[in-house]
């Protein structure tokens, strides 16, 4: 599953050609470019739908993991937003990393700058969306207390960011307990045993808590789930 073709494909669909490995029957794929520092650009991502998340990190000098998603902002003008994989904030406005526009069936737009898009600069991406009964990008709105958020499939693997305020990216998967043992990609640590999420037959309890991470009453959060 987190494969992508197998083979590397050379895509010229965006303004900037782009080397894709991508899976579409998984929702997933893995695209290489280089960066021309003109904004409004845009690269193939070599999937069958538009990607709900996509993930970007310069290869070639120190920046942020930057990351946008149909989901950030409550779903209200999403792709204005950026967030940081590497960082615990939340969201910022932020218009220059994808130029106002969402990605689209066959390219991802972006703007120019360090992270993103400087010219010359190597670049990497990893783009998602979902699938039925295999993988699904979503949001919640956290209780303080009991909740169980609804996927449609049994997850092996669920990564979660409150996207309205500072919070940790939560990992956990059923590899490390059922779901209970936190890895943060934000952080250094070593995993968390018995954090309390849970994994059931459609979905993830994030534990029954004030915590900020995963469940704070009134918190909006979005989630990667995959079966």
């Amino acid at each position: 599953n987190w494969k992508g073709s197998g083979i590397t494909d050379t895509n010229t669909d965006g303004t900037i050609t782009s080397q894709v490995s991508a899976n579409k029957e998984a929702g997933f794929s893995i695209v290489k470019y280089t960066g021309n520092n003109v904004a409004g650009s845009s690269f193939g991502h070599g999937l069958s739908s538009a990607p709900e998340i996509v993930i970007i990190k310069q290869l070639d000098i120190t920046e942020n993991w930057v990351v946008g998603s149909d989901f950030l902002n409550g779903g209200t003008s999403p792709w204005d937003y950026v967030i940081n994989l590497n960082s615990s904030n939340g969201e910022s406005n932020q218009s220059w990393p994808w130029n106002d526009t969402a990605p689209s069936s066959s390219v991802i737009t972006i703007g120019n700058g360090g992270g993103i898009n400087t010219n010359g600069g190597t670049f990497i991406t990893y783009a998602f969306h979902s699938i039925a009964g295999h993988s699904r990008i979503g949001s919640y709105i956290g209780t303080g207390g009991s909740l169980t958020v609804y996927v449609g499939f049994e997850p092996s693997f669920v990564m979660i960011k409150r996207s309205d305020a500072s919070g940790n990216w939560v990992i956990v998967d059923n590899k490390r307990g059922n779901g209970d043992n936190r890895l943060y990609a934000n952080l250094s640590n070593a995993e968390d045993a018995g954090q309390g999420e849970s994994f059931t037959s459609t979905g993830f309890s994030p534990r029954n808590s004030s915590n900020s991470d995963t469940n704070i009453s009134g918190g909006t959060y979005m989630y990667l789930a995959i079966a």
